[in-house]
């Protein structure tokens, strides 16, 4: 009996393992360039037919073989207000990490235009400020997400030493067979 909590807990440790690991390897998906140079190699590919089929799929009963498990997971990151989940957490984590470049550079593209205008110093200061600004956010995000990444792993050390308490109380309760 006391095992069967201590596996359905390390059972649902790993389906959310499974869920992130979907999660992230369809946000890479999203933003990979060149799938044939990628470091995922085929997984980059797959996962990137994946994303497109799930533009058009309209189905809860599809065949394919990724289709439940990344509609899941998206349902997941859309559903989930948990700021240190340990699902959707490092996704959200490199989006708003890719939001400040795409920021970064609008305000590079900013300083183009101003430099033709002739606004080059307020452009310039506004651009410094940024990143800064960036700068403290980040290192406020890498706290947060080594933080994140040591909650999970203490989660998953106490999982395993209960898994294994549970195992070594079972075999306690067994009764011993006289030696032949």
């Amino acid at each position: 009996p006391a095992a069967a909590p201590a596996a359905a807990i390390a059972a649902a440790a790993a389906a959310e393992q499974a869920m992130a690991r979907d999660l992230a390897k369809l946000y890479h998906a999203n933003f990979c360039r060149d799938p044939m140079r990628c470091s995922l190699r085929e997984g980059c590919s797959i996962w990137k037919a994946a994303a497109v089929h799930l533009a058009t799929c309209k189905t809860d009963q599809c065949e394919q073989r990724y289709c439940a498990p990344a509609k899941r997971a998206l349902n997941h990151l859309r559903e989930c207000r948990d700021d240190v989940c340990a699902v959707c957490a490092p996704v959200r984590f490199l989006r708003r990490r890719n939001k400040e470049k795409v920021r970064a550079t609008n305000a590079l593209t900013g300083l183009a235009v101003a430099n033709r205008d002739g606004e080059l110093l307020g452009v310039i200061k506004q651009l410094c400020s940024r990143v800064i600004s960036l700068e403290k956010s980040n290192a406020m995000l890498e706290q947060s997400h080594a933080k994140l990444e040591g909650e999970y792993r203490a989660m998953q050390s106490t999982v395993l030493q209960q898994s294994l308490e549970a195992s070594d109380d079972h075999k306690a309760t067994l009764p011993s067979t006289p030696a032949e």
